[in-house]
């Protein structure tokens, strides 16, 4: 670096030190308050929960597009608001435990209207499979 660039020795080992420092660093945006972690358990297999939480009528306007599809395991999505949504379903005795992880949130308003967006979502799932 410092023959190619012309940088002096202790700028060169600074650089490296910062590079070394951000390569062990996480490079996911898990930071606490930017992801979203609800769970909710549906009367209903893995299966069927599948199945309905695979429309995309079912996520609104603001709803973009699935990123990746597991059969009745996972549905990974993106909402136009640049936030990913990962939903994973477990069977738990009898149940379909859904647990939801939604990453990107920029700020806590948003974090406070995503945990409502989710929660009267999964309230209304709840209600469709107890019919």
């Amino acid at each position: 670096m410092e023959e190619n660039y012309r940088v002096q020795k202790w700028w060169a080992a600074s650089i490296a030190l910062m590079y070394l420092e951000w390569r062990e660093a996480p490079k996911t945006n898990s930071g606490e308050d930017s992801v979203l972690r609800l769970n909710a358990a549906l009367a209903t297999s893995p299966v069927l929960a599948y199945n309905i939480l695979i429309s995309e009528s079912l996520y609104g306007e603001s709803f973009a597009r699935f990123l990746k599809l597991v059969q009745s395991e996972r549905i990974v999505l993106t909402f136009q608001d640049e936030t990913r949504a990962t939903l994973v379903l477990k069977p738990v005795e009898g149940v379909c435990e859904v647990l939801i992880e939604h990453e990107f949130i920029g700020n806590p308003v948003m974090l406070k209207a995503r945990t409502k967006y989710w929660k009267d979502l999964l309230d209304q799932i709840a209600e469709q499979v107890k019919r």
